[in-house]
């Protein structure tokens, strides 16, 4: 697929939160990328340093992954739960582990 044909769905402050997003959207069958984690750091007038990140994916994908982007914000506040690959805790929000990349449920 050529760079243009896709759709950017989100911008992130931090390369670690679009890279959670893209694992959740390729862990769902979505084929997602990141772009910008190696720009320049821009400076903002509070002092504070940011890298924003997006999080492409194909037109065809785009409802989908909206929607699973929607999901995990409304289960934002479930209890957390330990990852069965790596045992290390996550949000139970997170379908995938932010340590090891793994599905947090056994596969």
């Amino acid at each position: 697929m050529a760079k243009d044909d896709r759709v950017m769905i989100a911008t992130f402050a931090r390369m670690d939160e679009a890279g959670l997003l893209v694992a959740t959207l390729k862990n769902a069958g979505i084929e997602a990328i990141m772009r910008g984690q190696y720009r320049p750091r821009l400076f903002f007038l509070a002092g504070i340093y940011k890298t924003l990140c997006e999080v492409w994916v194909a037109p065809d994908d785009e409802q989908r992954a909206r929607q699973i982007m929607a999901e995990n914000e409304a289960n934002a506040d479930a209890p957390a739960r330990n990852c069965v690959h790596c045992g290390e805790e996550n949000p139970g929000n997170f379908d995938v582990c932010w340590k090891c990349g793994k599905n947090v449920v056994a596969e």
